[in-house]
């Protein structure tokens, strides 16, 4: 059996833990179209990175969806949401 002994944070890494803001990025795309989904995708993609950048911030989450606007026969328009989390 293998045992590993964890260190306890010492009062600094506490600290700094504690004053680190949690923050998430709502990102959003409207239409089907080919050149959103690189958008879409360049969203998730800098905000991740502009968070996880920051040494004040801690990453809580990119939430993000895809509005895709459908015709169906004779009844109009529905919204079709996607919401991966």
């Amino acid at each position: 059996m293998r045992i590993v002994v964890i260190p306890p944070k010492s009062r600094e890494e506490i600290r700094q833990a504690e004053r680190r803001l949690r923050v998430a990025a709502y990102c959003r795309v409207s239409t089907d179209q080919e050149e959103q989904e690189s958008s879409y995708e360049a969203q998730i993609s800098y905000y991740t990175e502009k968070i996880k950048n920051n040494t004040e911030w801690t990453l809580a989450g990119i939430f993000a969806e895809i509005i895709v606007q459908i015709m169906i026969q004779g009844i109009g328009k529905i919204k079709k949401c996607a919401l991966a989390v």
